[in-house]
């Protein structure tokens, strides 16, 4: 083992010989004035200030020692706190699997809150509902269709089975019971929509008569502050014109100067074309905000319109289709019943044909029996 030398303890630190210090320093460029020349011009010796520098450095040694302990200890103390925390949570510093996971419970509260989602956190079907209220609909067209024609049945049929007993179950009274609430039902939807449009136009009426009473109060105040204002004017007016005789007061109570006149009749004031010019602007806002109104009005009653006639157009194209249905099943039903009939035709004309056949043969044998019988009748009267 080779002999290493004992170095004293200091912050913590092996603290190296004063030798290996300066060795790792910077060296320093010589000076263009030397140490003798400095002696020469300055009249001091250079042994003062090489005191100085030598404690100047290892004033910088100490502080750079400390510096490193400090910086050593935080990451050692870092490196503790990341450890403990990867044994406690494995995922903790995995940011994108966290930022997943809070962005997936974002997308599931906005899913419950639209109500997508139901009790057990599944997706809720998003047709099937739709789907099932059609097929309902569907069915119940159906039933109505099949009604329809029992009764066009019956109305043929002229009374000829009024005399026979009617029964009627329980299942059958429920179903037309909810016919009739499900006609109610719909005849009040389409009384809600016409009588929605009747109250609405209620309402409008009463909000512009309230409308109209306000504007009449505030005109009436706006009319005595006008009036108070005209008496004023008057009153500064009269004042003018007795100080002035070249002044006049022409029709519109403006003051005006009667060098500047013109012939009667022919003056226009200047107060007078900015009131028609308002006047004129606010009947062309009056104009337009009604029109506006009727557009909106009519547009509003095309759109209900128009919902109502697409709904009367799926029914009846529902209804057409069953009937259609129907009317194949009739055919259907017709030919059938034809193709049976003239097979049970030809199997009875067949069977005539073998009956006559038979009967035939029959007759046959027994001619030929009886030729026979005359022929030995006549052979024994010969012998």
């Amino acid at each position: 083992m080779f002999n290493k030398k004992k170095i004293p303890l200091t912050f913590g630190i092996n603290v190296k010989s004063k030798n290996d210090n300066l060795k790792n320093l910077p060296t320093q460029k010589k000076s263009i004035i030397d140490t003798k020349d400095r002696v020469d011009l300055g009249g001091e010796s250079s042994s003062s200030s090489s005191d100085e520098d030598k404690s100047d450095t290892k004033d910088v040694i100490i502080k750079r020692a400390n510096k490193q302990i400090n910086t050593s200890s935080s990451l050692k103390e870092e490196l503790l706190v990341i450890q403990n925390a990867q044994e406690e949570d494995p995922d903790i510093f995995d940011y994108d699997k966290s930022y997943d996971r809070t962005k997936l419970l974002q997308e599931t509260k906005k899913k419950l809150k639209r109500g997508e989602l139901d009790q057990n956190g599944r997706l809720k079907p998003r047709y099937i509902e739709n789907i099932k209220k059609a097929s309902e609909q569907r069915k119940l067209d159906y039933e109505l269709a099949e009604e329809k024609k029992i009764e066009r049945e019956r109305k043929q049929e002229n009374g000829l089975f009024d005399e026979k007993e009617k029964f009627v179950t329980d299942n059958y009274k429920k179903l037309q019971l909810e016919r009739e609430l499900l006609k109610k039902k719909e005849e009040n939807e389409e009384a809600k929509i016409d009588m929605n449009g009747f109250y609405k136009g209620i309402l409008q009426d009463f909000d512009r008569d309230n409308d109209v009473s306000i504007v009449s109060k505030a005109e009436e105040a706006l009319l005595k502050e006008k009036l108070r204002l005209d008496q004023e004017e008057e009153e500064i007016l009269k004042g003018k014109i007795e100080e002035n005789t070249n002044i006049k007061v022409n029709d519109s109570n403006e003051v005006v100067d009667k060098s500047k006149l013109l012939k009667g009749g022919l003056n226009i004031s200047k107060k007078k074309i900015i009131q028609i010019q308002r006047e004129e602007e606010v009947f062309k806002e009056e104009i337009k905000k009604l029109k506006l109104k009727e557009q909106e009005e009519a547009r509003l009653r095309e759109e209900e319109f128009l919902k109502r006639r697409k709904l009367k157009a799926e029914r009846i194209r529902q209804s057409m289709l069953l009937k259609q249905q129907q009317q194949e099943v009739d055919l259907k039903e017709k030919k059938l019943k034809e193709e049976d009939l003239q097979d049970f035709k030809a199997n009875l004309k067949r069977k005539v044909d073998e009956v006559g056949l038979l009967s035939a043969k029959e007759r046959y044998l027994q001619r030929k029996k009886l030729m026979d019988v005359k022929k030995e009748e006549s052979s024994s009267d010969s012998d």
